[in-house]
């Protein structure tokens, strides 16, 4: 069928207008590709389709030289704006059953005058769950814009893909509108380029994007000027020698490629240098991008990592003592003895040792840390607002000096370090004492408080914890915005994240993971079981695809607990 409207589309444009309409998708390719690339939750594979419909529309509607404007683009923005919704909410299928179903329903009533109510009650499903979906939707779209106007930007993902989604829709109609009725390639083209250019302004590396737009743009003016030239001595009567274009081809191809080489290797006016200029007119310099960029998924890349104190760990892979795929070193010997001096635990504590913040696609490493030293009881952190437990930990083998405890550490028994990312944000802490107590913070938010909790996250949070390498498969970001599309809160989303992870199996005898595969795409799409860190690393990733902060904290679990002595072993 896609092969029939193809070939009936060439017959009715002919020759000429195909090559124009193929150098129109090559522009919007160029513009597409590098967004795909370098802003999170929006892919490639749905740029392109909404990029080809919006130019074969406003290619199509600009033929209608009876059609005002005003209507067209009313016309274009409406279906553009409903595609990209149905598709960032993942309801496309949703529609398209109910149509499917709407349509055999009232098949059945104009032909048997009869419908059937299974029929009828699935369709209301359908309806109800489209209602639902797209209300949803809107209300995550809405609290996202306020919380930017408020000066509080967050990152949602399906917000992120309406806005550039509906935007290439609109630069793609756009360029096919103002070749077709207008025959202005430079106009038509700006658009994108501008969209391209503000784009690059935040990653000045990658400004050799820019050079196809500028290719495609060139031979545009060229192709546009000869089919007005044509058309006005077709109208006219004027001869002309069909060997022309021939001719206009060798001096136009062979002048654009050479302006294609002085811009991109002359220093005066290279692509690079209009870049970083529109960067430095925008947002200043890389590493101080606005918050608001960030929330739109221009996300800065993470602080530099070093190497000071913990080198074992801070060493960019995988935690030491737990390997993903290795196994062997996760076996039932006692490590540690922990008892309960004060205050409440909750029902099913763990030992905490260290925090990561960054994920490199086949492990974790962690931003840049400082380390500060703490004498006996002195205070590193104090939050009123959490509840204080004391406990005493008793090593069986002192094989390492991590400081363990079941929240963020306050103050130890003995001289301790703790190293930090940033405030209130610690990697790990080291003691050198075997046994040692350690005063600790317990968060227990009320159910209520966590199920209405918003996104208003203080910066240090939203700038490092929603950090996902650029090269993390499309696939997997799909899978977050879908799990995650039509659930309004945050802890919904989290919530629907987990319960999808909880469906593959618990397993210790595992392969090792390819070296050249992301661990997290392996794990969801192939090896699908695994144990803790295989979970843990992908509901973080999952978690700061759907727009939701989260950081892989590693350590130990509750272990048994001896009702005798009131321990944990």
């Amino acid at each position: 069928m896609l092969l029939k409207i193809l070939n009936k589309i060439h017959r009715q444009l002919g020759p000429q207008t195909d090559l124009i309409m193929l150098l129109l998708l090559v522009a919007m390719f160029s513009v597409a590709l590098p967004l795909s690339e370098l802003i999170r939750s929006v892919s490639l594979g749905m740029l392109i389709p909404a990029s080809l419909v919006a130019l074969l529309l406003a290619w199509r509607l600009a033929a209608f030289r009876w059609l005002p404007g005003s209507l067209a683009w009313l016309i274009m923005i409406a279906l553009g704006a409903e595609m990209i919704t149905l598709w960032a909410a993942n309801l496309e299928a949703t529609l398209f059953w109910l149509v499917v179903n709407s349509s055999r329903l009232l098949w059945g009533i104009a032909a048997q005058r009869q419908f059937d109510p299974a029929e009828l009650a699935h369709v209301q499903a359908l309806l109800l769950e489209l209602w639902q979906g797209l209300g949803i939707l809107l209300a995550r779209l809405f609290n996202w814009s306020a919380n930017q106007m408020a000066g509080q930007p967050d990152f949602d993902p399906v917000a992120v893909v309406l806005v550039w989604g509906l935007a290439v829709w609109l630069v793609s109609a756009w360029a096919a509108w103002a070749i077709r009725r207008w025959q202005k390639p430079l106009v038509a083209m700006a658009p994108a380029a501008a969209l391209l250019a503000t784009v690059l302004a935040y990653h000045p590396r990658q400004a050799g994007y820019l050079i196809p737009i500028t290719g495609v743009t060139l031979l545009l003016l060229a192709l546009v000027n000869v089919s007005s030239l044509e058309e006005r001595w077709e109208t006219t009567g004027v001869d002309y020698s069909p060997t022309y274009k021939t001719e206009v081809a060798a001096i136009v191809i062979p002048v654009s490629i050479a302006l294609l080489g002085l811009a991109s290797f002359s220093p005066s006016i290279s692509v690079w240098t209009v870049a970083s200029r529109v960067q430095q007119w925008l947002a200043g310099p890389v590493e101080q991008i606005d918050p608001a960029m960030n929330a739109l998924g221009l996300a800065a890349e993470p602080a530099n990592r070093q190497d000071p104190a913990l080198t074992r760990l801070l060493a960019p892979g995988l935690p030491r003592r737990h390997l993903l795929g290795s196994g062997p070193e996760l076996q039932e010997t006692v490590e540690m003895v922990v008892s309960v001096e004060s205050g409440a635990l909750p029902g099913r504590p763990y030992w905490r040792g260290l925090t990561y913040d960054i994920y490199t696609g086949h492990g974790w490493a962690t931003s840049k840390t400082n380390r500060l030293d703490y004498d006996a009881g002195e205070a590193a952190v104090a939050a009123p607002d959490q509840l204080l437990v004391r406990v005493n930990v008793q090593s069986v083998e002192n094989r390492q000096s991590i400081l363990y405890s079941p929240g963020p550490p306050v103050t130890a028994n003995h001289p301790y370090s703790l190293n930090w990312r940033g405030p209130e944000d610690a990697f790990a802490g080291t003691i050198t004492a075997r046994d040692y107590q350690v005063d600790a913070l317990i968060s227990q938010p009320a159910s209520a408080a966590a199920l209405n909790s918003g996104s208003e996250y203080p910066d240090y949070i939203f700038n490092r914890y929603l950090y996902l390498p650029k090269d993390t498969p499309d696939r997997v970001l799909a899978l977050a915005r879908n799990l995650t599309a039509t659930a309004p809160t945050p802890f919904d989303r989290a919530a629907a994240i987990e319960e999808y992870l909880r469906r593959f199996p618990y397993s210790l005898k595992l392969p090792a993971p390819p070296r050249n595969r992301d661990m997290v795409d392996y794990f969801l799409f192939d090896l699908q079981q695994g144990y803790c860190d295989y979970y843990a690393t992908a509901m973080v990733v999952l978690a700061r695809a759907a727009g939701l902060p989260a950081r892989l904290a590693v350590g130990y679990a509750s272990g048994a607990f001896d009702d005798k002595t009131n321990r944990y072993i």
